[in-house]
């Protein structure tokens, strides 16, 4: 009688720890699966960021572009003023 209470005492004690284990266990899962499901917002936002970046980068490039095409039309025209001047 003694060695079976042992017993029943073992396998409790065993199944609180089981159960324990399986807790910690549970909870690790939930923390990943929420660190995961963080790091993927983060990844987006940071996509989306990135786009508008692009996006920027493209905009100032073309107005750069077209700022050095009308700096050049109006230099031109105004050499050939002066040459036109010049000539007669």
């Amino acid at each position: 009688s003694t060695e079976l209470e042992r017993a029943r005492e073992a396998v409790a004690l065993a199944q609180e720890r089981a159960e324990a284990s399986e807790r910690r266990s549970l909870r690790e899962l939930d923390q990943e699966r929420t660190a995961r499901q963080k790091s993927e917002r983060t990844a987006e936002e940071l996509r989306g960021e990135l786009a508008a970046a692009r996006s920027e980068a493209r905009d100032a490039a073309v107005a750069q572009a077209e700022g050095r095409r009308w700096f050049w039309a109006r230099r031109s025209a105004g050499a050939f003023a002066r040459s036109s001047r010049l000539r007669w």
